[in-house]
């Protein structure tokens, strides 16, 4: 597994009652690109068919199912399984696990080439960490902990941002204007100047 998704993962933390989905979680780290496609067959299985107990736990399946399919390289369906992450740590009140899947969507965003979703991801996933400091972490305890997370969550963004930049337009020659409609005229005068 790419090592930034991977220490993106070593950090969610999980309730005591989770033992069995912080083990899943080592497994998944563990596992070679192979195994990471059998397990998410597997997970895909298990969201499709909800169980009461993974109703409780689909936050952290969706996690999952998003950072394989970001490995894998499939960045579009990442984004999807990752929102849904997102939303499922908004419902549970755990803002911490939802800035890491924020963290997350932001680097598969940047994959897809949405700019604009990386900044927005970004910026909410610090909201969250700072939310989450502010609640869990009023005393200043393990403050150096919270400050290197901002930090590493900050250059994952300016990697994300200029690391895969989106391909520019192509200039058109001014001959192709010769086919354009009264509207595309009106609102793109410079194409014909």
């Amino acid at each position: 597994m790419e090592s930034e998704i991977r220490s993106i993962l070593q950090r969610v933390t999980f309730a005591s009652a989770c033992e069995p989905l912080q083990e899943q979680r080592d497994r998944l780290l563990r596992m070679d690109a192979q195994g990471l496609l059998s397990e998410l067959a597997f997970i895909e299985e298990q969201l499709q068919q909800p169980t009461t107990r993974q109703v409780q736990y689909c936050a952290y399946e969706y996690l999952f199912a998003g950072a394989i399919t970001l490995d894998q390289g499939n960045p579009h369906l990442a984004c999807t399984r990752l929102e849904q992450a997102v939303c499922a740590f908004r419902r549970q009140n755990d803002p911490y696990n939802e800035g890491l899947a924020l963290w997350l969507l932001m680097l598969a965003y940047s994959r897809d080439r949405q700019a604009t979703a990386v900044i927005a991801c970004y910026q909410e996933a610090m909201q969250k960490f700072c939310r989450w400091a502010a609640s869990e972490l009023p005393n200043g305890e393990n403050h150096a902990d919270y400050l290197r997370l901002k930090e590493a969550l900050r250059k994952s963004y300016e990697s994300a941002r200029t690391a895969r930049p989106a391909a520019a337009p192509s200039a058109r020659p001014a001959e192709s204007a010769v086919g354009l409609d009264f509207l595309s005229i009106r609102l793109f005068p410079e194409i014909i100047a």
